[in-house]
């Protein structure tokens, strides 16, 4: 059973590169006012605690909402669900291992 959640989180990391990395593009192609004030976040190279809590704000306190795209409001949106949803597969797997494999029977 963990080996199917591992893979299932595997795919998902894959995926959510995906939607960070065009997150960032869009916000840096059409908002690059913002982008500059986030600190110029990019996938890997200026990837810095700042910038991913700059990012974080930005995405959990809505800030994207005040920009008026309602395509870039569902990117965002998509992208804070799956976020969410994505850590709460990663806690249904510790939680999985330490009951089950604390406890073999």
């Amino acid at each position: 059973m963990e080996y199917i959640i591992f893979y299932i989180l595997a795919a998902c990391v894959i995926f959510g590169f995906f939607l960070h990395f065009r997150f960032l593009q869009t916000l840096k192609a059409k908002y690059p006012q913002v982008w500059l004030t986030l600190g110029e976040p990019s996938l890997f190279l200026n990837n810095s605690i700042k910038n991913n809590l700059s990012v974080l704000k930005f995405l959990n306190k809505e800030e994207y909402l005040g920009l008026n795209d309602p395509l870039f409001v569902k990117q965002c949106n998509f992208l804070r669900l799956f976020g969410r949803s994505y850590l709460i597969l990663f806690i249904i797997l510790v939680l999985y291992l330490i009951i089950f494999e604390m406890n073999p029977t």
